[in-house]
């Protein structure tokens, strides 16, 4: 489901970034690789439609997973905006390693760590 998963993406991506929002000044969100392209959004959500992709078919998603893949996906991307990348070059690093397996192992031990 190509068109739903970008028109989908698209909106999670504004939501992370406050893409619309007013500023907010207790806000201190940066993510300077936005400044290191001309055309650094369109580069992000190629990154990001292709760990969707890649995140669907590690998880062997039928079109009624859709959320729970959106929502490892998100998951997925805020860990690694969460490490301030430099460059999208070092944003994709970051999101390469986090896998669904990998995901998967995050949340365990997060839960661990609860108990």
């Amino acid at each position: 489901p190509f068109g739903r998963s970008s028109i989908e993406l698209t909106k999670m991506l504004c939501e992370i970034l406050q893409v619309g929002e007013l500023p907010n000044e207790g806000c201190n969100e940066y993510h300077p690789m936005f400044f290191t392209h001309d055309r650094a959004f369109e580069e992000f959500f190629c990154v990001c439609i292709q760990l969707l992709n890649k995140t669907w078919k590690e998880m062997r998603a039928t079109s009624e997973d859709f959320n729970k893949v959106m929502q490892v996906v998100r998951e997925q991307i805020t860990r690694s905006l969460s490490t301030k990348p430099n460059s999208l070059d070092q944003f994709k690093s970051k999101v390469r390693c986090l896998s669904y397996s990998e995901i998967l192992r995050l949340r365990q031990s997060g839960r661990m760590s609860q108990d």
